[in-house]
């Protein structure tokens, strides 16, 4: 028994995570919804990975741009890395309106009742903007917005510019080895992570069974076959833009992209994102910053969910979609990802409901997508992480070829 616990902490991370899946889904098929019992378990591995969610988007941000030693590179990072989201985020809810209109989930769902059309108004470009600001930090840091959080640590960190050499060395240093506890603390809750990724798989497959893959299977298909489009155009872009080695990329990617898959919360995964990003020898005020900022606004997956549940009901309700309106759907899935952006398993079933309610579609959709979200939610997740890493690393390398020619040298030291 020894001897074989000796083995277990010798293996990787990854491996364990992949023998966790494989545990996990064969008791959830097993013991059914007995399994359930044993959910408290995965609620535990979830809340220790959010505890470090927050304080390390502060932290970690806000080090970030004060360890940079030329303040118009924070700028420069952010405008590349913010064409990459909104533009990847455009393209996943196109992808996933051909997708679906190919594979058509909605045809031959018979509705139970009648829907009304009634329209929900939906938030202006502008009045988003503004909702992005917090009135009272603390009230926002502890009622967990993440989104004011990721705003009041860009503002606190380029205000922390403007400050004298000296004193901004030492918010550098405060934050930066703040960065460093609540790393450690994170190596604590990975150490209970296989157990947790497990008892949560084994509790979706128990509570869910087969029974929602038979009901809704191409629903399903269609956001899966899109994600793995949307991951593809990720390792391409990346090998595109930096020559990077796509598989090396996914060997350092795939403990994080497992454990989005298993715990379904891009929080729960962003400290481990940035280790990856550490790990691949990312610029580190780069990283620092736009995985955050990623983990709040990039929202692929999301956006994947919502022209698909989208198209799902149209076709469900018999109605013919054009072109025009096609557009407005990607337009709309791109303010509901970046204005309603969460970071919690299954927060993305308040989108699909604003979706549905927009066009007047049936809302008999959103209690399918809410019983079969627990079954893509991982895949949807997976994607927007590994989004976020292949973007952070476009940017890095850009900066580093950029620093390069201009004979700067990078001051910044990766383990």
């Amino acid at each position: 028994m020894k001897e074989l616990w000796s083995k277990w902490k010798k293996l990787s991370l990854l491996l364990k995570l992949l023998f966790a899946m494989i545990i996990g889904i064969a008791l959830g098929l097993i013991f059914g919804e007995k399994i359930l019992v044993v959910k408290p378990l995965g609620t535990l591995f979830l809340n220790l990975l959010k505890m470090c969610a927050l304080p390390m988007i502060l932290c970690s941000i806000i080090a970030g741009i004060t360890g940079v030693k030329d303040a118009k590179s924070v700028g420069r990072a952010g405008v590349k890395i913010l064409i990459y989201y909104l533009g990847t985020t455009i393209l996943a809810a196109a992808v996933a309106l051909l997708v679906t209109t190919i594979i058509k989930p909605g045809v031959g769902f018979e509705l139970t009742t009648p829907f009304d059309g009634t329209i929900t108004e939906l938030p202006s470009i502008l009045e988003t903007f503004v909702n992005l600001f917090p009135s009272n930090i603390f009230g926002s840091l502890s009622s967990g917005s993440f989104a004011h959080a990721l705003v009041f640590a860009i503002l606190a960190g380029c205000g922390a510019l403007k400050l004298p050499a000296e004193k901004k060395q030492k918010v550098h240093d405060f934050f930066e080895t703040a960065t460093e506890l609540i790393g450690r603390i994170l190596k604590i809750a990975l150490g209970y992570a296989p157990i947790g990724v497990c008892v949560l798989i084994a509790c979706c497959l128990g509570q869910y069974g087969t029974a929602f893959f038979a009901v809704a299977g191409k629903y399903l298909a269609a956001n899966y076959v899109s994600c793995i489009l949307m991951m593809v155009v990720y390792l391409a872009l990346l090998t595109l833009f930096t020559g990077r080695n796509p598989f090396a990329f996914l060997k350092l990617a795939l403990p994080s992209m497992m454990t989005a898959f298993g715990t379904q919360s891009s929080a729960a995964v962003l400290p481990m994102n940035l280790e990856a990003a550490e790990k691949m020898g990312g610029k580190k005020s780069v990283y620092s910053f736009t995985i955050p900022l990623g983990n709040q606004i990039n929202k692929d997956g999301t956006a994947i969910l919502l022209a698909a549940s989208f198209l799902f009901a149209a076709q469900a309700g018999g109605v013919d979609i054009s072109l025009a309106t096609m557009i407005k759907v990607v337009l709309m899935s791109l303010l509901l990802t970046v204005g309603y952006g969460t970071t919690v398993a299954g927060g993305a079933v308040v989108q699909v409901t604003i979706m549905i309610e927009a066009f007047g579609l049936p809302l008999e959709i959103v209690a399918v997508v809410s019983g079969v979200l627990a079954l893509m939610d991982g895949i949807l997740t997976t994607n927007n992480n590994l989004g976020d890493l292949a973007g952070t690393m476009i940017v890095s390398d850009s900066e580093k070829k950029r620093d390069t020619k201009l004979g700067i040298k990078d001051e910044e030291e990766n383990v």
